[in-house]
């Protein structure tokens, strides 16, 4: 899991902060449109062909930064038997 949290970057492995880099505060966060299952650098391109070669499992998406206890319980709510 991956997010911008408190001014840093934050990348959770298994439910575990596995790497927090500081951001650059002059930096502002660019606007983006978001496409998942497909590999393009045009968003507007519907014919592309790099379409995702794989599977997705437990997407989500929040709209507010996620605390570490929070990313945990996703987690292990997610590989529950």
């Amino acid at each position: 899991m991956a997010q911008r949290r408190d001014g840093r970057a934050e990348l959770y492995l298994d439910g575990r902060l596995n790497r927090r880099e500081i951001l650059d505060p002059d930096e502002r966060p660019a606007r983006c449109r978001l496409v998942v299952g497909r590999r393009t650098d045009d968003p507007e391109n519907h014919v592309d062909p790099r379409t995702f070669a794989g599977s997705l499992d437990e997407l989500a998406l929040y709209d507010h930064a996620l605390t570490p206890d929070e990313v945990l319980l996703h987690h292990r709510r997610a590989t529950a038997p």
